[in-house]
């Protein structure tokens, strides 16, 4: 579908890769958010270490 150059002509023109600029960041910016959504803090641990310090 991306090798016959239909898909990609509306991205040609200057407003086209404006559009494109945009939706690319828009797709970057999901996935950092979406990255420190999955973050998980650690969880306090329940056994206590071998130093009493």
């Amino acid at each position: 579908m991306a090798a016959t150059g239909q898909y990609l002509e509306p991205y040609r023109s200057p407003l086209g890769q404006v559009v494109l600029s945009v939706l690319l960041s828009l797709y970057v910016v999901g996935l950092v958010v979406m990255r420190r959504m999955a973050r998980v803090k650690p969880l306090p641990r329940l056994l206590a270490s071998g130093d009493p310090s």
